[in-house]
Parts: C-alpha cells; sequence; structure tokens
C-alpha cells in the first residue's frame, strides 16, 4: 500500500506543478485540465490500486474465518462420532483465532 500512497502523492504533485505553471498555449482550460487528471489519474490510483490492496488483508481474514469454522464443524463431526479430534486442531483454531475475535479490530 505504501507504493500507492507514493503514486498518489506524486500524481498530487504533478497536478500542483501543473497548476501552479498556468494554462499554457495548448492548453482549453486549467480547471478542465485539472478535473480530468483528478477524475482520471488520481481517483484511479485510490479507487484501482490502493483501494484492491487495501482489501486484501480482509479478505483473507475472511477467508481464514471461513476455514476455522470449517474446523469447528469437522470437529463436531468428529465427536459426534465418538472419534477424537487430531493432535493439534485446538491449538490451529487458538492461533487461528488469537487477538482476532470477530468484531474486534485487529493491532
Amino acid at each position: 500500500m505504501s507504493s500507492e500512497v507514493g503514486t498518489i502523492q506524486n500524481d498530487l504533485q504533478t497536478e500542483k506543478n501543473d497548476a501552479a505553471q498556468g494554462p499554457g498555449s495548448d492548453c482549453y482550460g486549467i480547471s478542465g485540465t485539472v478535473d480530468y487528471d483528478v477524475a482520471g489519474t488520481i481517483e484511479h490510483d485510490v479507487n484501482g490500486s490502493f483501494q484492491y490492496d487495501l482489501n486484501q488483508p480482509t479478505n483473507a481474514i475472511s477467508v481464514a474465518r471461513g476455514d476455522i469454522t470449517t474446523l469447528n464443524d469437522d470437529l463436531s463431526s468428529l465427536s459426534a462420532s465418538g472419534l477424537p479430534a487430531p493432535s493439534g486442531a485446538s491449538a490451529a483454531i487458538a492461533s487461528g483465532t488469537a487477538g482476532h475475535q470477530p468484531g474486534q479490530r485487529g493491532q
């Protein structure tokens, strides 16, 4: 994400530099140019790359929670059949949920 933040900062600085130079001889309007650049380049940076990277940990957490739920269901099925849980199952669940209970934010 830090590289996307850097890209956004660079694009914003480019806009500031362009705006400081005025409309120029080939410019059809500074506000149109800035609006276009902000709506295109910078909005893409924020809503595209940065948002994608921001969502990756959230998606991974959702997958891990689903896996833990599946494991718990499987352990319940084993128990109902009179079979013991595999060694390490409880430790795996505990390590997967340590400090990150549903509804809480991680550090």
